[in-house]
């Protein structure tokens, strides 16, 4: 009885030690595929950033969605993101987005697409991506991104935590994949509005 179970007990490590080389493996081959690497690229001439309670601008918005443009709080950041790397990218998206955490809330509101643009050029869809032409090295962007705007009630309040996060998914015409954040920023010095 003492074999059977000291074979099983074998039988049991070998099996488990198998399992992990072969998840080892498919983690590699994935991060050789999606790499990170934050000097990539880099924001800089930041021109806007600012987290304000005010009326929104009616730019593309129809009547119906005048109520997205009642006062609100939201934040805008404009600047330039440079392709710091020796890699020509010939697909971007970009996704940003403002977290609010209050004790028994979180309020995430998007980039507003309508109201935001890189290069002077509207974004169609956030889904796809928003740069089709050849990113080279060296190459600077410029961008300008507001975030959907929150009741402007939530300024009674003090939030435990208020950020803006950025990112930006790009590919080389080879299979480099970019996917990171690029600007993170803590805007709870910033909530601070006028009643």
């Amino acid at each position: 009885m003492k074999n059977i179970l000291l074979c099983l007990f074998f039988i049991a490590i070998l099996s488990c030690n198998s399992n992990p080389t072969k998840v080892a493996t498919k983690e590699k081959s994935m991060a050789t595929k999606e790499q990170k690497r934050a000097s990539d690229f880099l924001i800089s001439e930041i021109t806007t950033d600012t987290l304000q309670l005010a009326i929104r601008e009616a730019k593309n918005y129809s009547a119906d969605d005048q109520k997205y443009l009642n006062s609100t709080i939201f934040y805008t950041i404009s600047g330039k993101i440079k392709n710091t790397s020796d890699k020509t990218f010939v697909k971007a998206r970009f996704e940003g987005q403002m977290k609010i955490k209050f004790d028994n809330k979180e309020i995430i509101e998007r980039i507003d697409l309508l109201s935001s643009s890189i290069n002077g050029d509207e974004i169609i869809d956030w889904d796809a991506y928003n740069i089709s032409k050849t990113w080279k090295p060296d190459e600077a962007y410029s961008f300008n991104f507001i975030t959907y705007g929150i009741d402007k009630i939530y300024s009674n309040y003090n939030p435990l935590q208020v950020e803006y996060i950025l990112s930006l998914k790009a590919e080389d015409p080879v299979g480099y994949i970019f996917n990171d954040i690029i600007f993170q920023k803590d805007l709870k010095s910033q909530w601070v509005f006028k009643k």
